[in-house]
């Protein structure tokens, strides 16, 4: 891959991140188990951050990170109002499970060692929020 096609890469990475975020945010308003709201806001936190970083990446690359639309990636699952604490782990965990994918698939085909690591440390990350989301519905 060259620096564009990383870039891009990275840019689908980005939105997975924000769309992710955005549910997360939604779900924090609507969950009313207490450990697992201290969880999500983690979860959230740590999205928002690997957001940015990846950011400085695509910047690094040469390329202008794109402002979002406020719209919804069609892959994603979405929270609503209506939804039980159950149904709404399970939307995130939808959603973290798309969201390894990407990342295994980025890792795959990028050759900046660097940026390989990182991806993969986030892979390991969503693993464990797989792990969580998955603990609380069992």
């Amino acid at each position: 891959m060259n620096n564009k096609e990383i870039a891009e890469s990275l840019k689908g990475l980005v939105k997975l991140y924000e769309d992710c975020a955005w549910n997360y945010e939604r779900a924090l308003d609507l969950i009313q188990d207490e450990e697992l709201h201290q969880q999500l806001i983690e979860m959230n936190d740590a999205h928002l951050e690997r957001m940015e970083n990846l950011k400085e990446y695509i910047k690094q690359l040469g390329v202008e990170v794109p402002e979002y639309l406020e719209e919804i990636s069609p892959e994603i699952s979405t929270v609503d109002d209506e939804m039980s604490d159950e149904d709404i782990v399970k939307v995130l965990k939808k959603n973290e499970n798309l969201l390894s994918r990407e990342l295994q698939g980025v890792v795959e085909n990028v050759q900046i060692p660097e940026l390989v690591q990182d991806l993969e440390e986030e892979i390991e990350d969503e693993k464990i929020y797989i792990d969580t989301l998955e603990n609380f519905i069992s």
